[in-house]
This record gives C-alpha cells, sequence and structure tokens, in this order.
C-alpha cells in the first residue's frame, strides 16, 4: 500500500510486511530485540502487538493482521520496535508512542494506512420490483448505509443473463 491508502478490514485479505534490520554501518547496543505491533496514530498509542511470522538473519516479517480489534476511518501503521528484551516485553497496549520512544526504544514506522470496513446497514429499494429490461425504467433508493467515508460510497448495477 501508499501512504494514506485504506487498507481492508475485512478478514479475507491477507497482508504481509518486512523490515530489515542492518547494523554494520550503525552498531545496535548488545542485547537488541525487535517485535511487530500495529500503531494506532489517531490516537498515538501501540495498538496490539503482532507476531513475527517470519525471520531470516536480519529479515523479519510478519502477516499477523488483527483487523477485528482495529477501528475503521482510524489512522494506523505497522511498527517495527527495537529495544533490550526486558523494556520490549513491559511495552502494554495502549501506551503511547511517545513513552516507548522516551524509554530509549526504537519506534520504525510504516506509511500510514487508513482502516477501511465494508459499509453496513443499509438497504436497497428497487421500483418496479420486476419488468423487461431496456423497455422499462427502474428507479433504486438507497437507505441508512453507515460507512467511515459515506461520500466515497459508489454503487454499480451488473447484468447476469439468466437461461
Amino acid at each position: 500500500f501508499k501512504n494514506m491508502d485504506r487498507v481492508t478490514l475485512d478478514t479475507h485479505v491477507d497482508h504481509y510486511v518486512t523490515a530489515r534490520v542492518q547494523a554494520a554501518s550503525c552498531p545496535l547496543p548488545p542485547g537488541w530485540q525487535w517485535k511487530w505491533a500495529i500503531l494506532d496514530l489517531s490516537l498515538s498509542i501501540k495498538t496490539v502487538s503482532l507476531n513475527t511470522t517470519y525471520r531470516s538473519g536480519d529479515l523479519y516479517g510478519t502477516a499477523d493482521f488483527p483487523q477485528n480489534t482495529l477501528v475503521p476511518g482510524n489512522k494506523y501503521a505497522y511498527g517495527f520496535l527495537g529495544g533490550q528484551s526486558t523494556d520490549l516485553s513491559a511495552i502494554s497496549d495502549g501506551d503511547s508512542i511517545s513513552s516507548i520512544k522516551a524509554k530509549g526504544m526504537a519506534v520504525v514506522q510504516s506509511f500510514t494506512f487508513i482502516g477501511d470496513a465494508a459499509p453496513s446497514g443499509g438497504s436497497l429499494r428497487v421500483m418496479p420490483l420486476s419488468g423487461e429490461a431496456l423497455l422499462e425504467n427502474f428507479h433504486f433508493t438507497t437507505r441508512n448505509w453507515k460507512d467511515e467515508h459515506p461520500d466515497d460510497l459508489q454503487f454499480a448495477l451488473y447484468g447476469i443473463r439468466l437461461k
């Protein structure tokens, strides 16, 4: 995704991110460890820790994406948190990003994304309920749809040939 893209919170979509830790030109303190998190940038907090699902040398990856804990419309980023093992284990969900940095830990952020859920709760009315395509006008009315970006909702009508 690109910066400020809407990222679906639907469960059927896979997400995967990686980060490479390179310490050759900028040595890290001894004993540093890394872990993934989702950062809620709307609230400036760490929302939830993620599992590192892949590690090979200095490459860390995660396919963990807790869509059920994210709020549609909020701004998020993947966070790659670095620090001493004891410091990392002391971080709790809800801790502010600034307090994590103040403890001397690294907080590396991905591009910002916006949690995007499917529209819900609405109805569609068609009048008349039956008729002949291309010979009659059909009127569609939508009501009570809820979405974090209601002005961007689009509707499409598709024809399906029945045998």
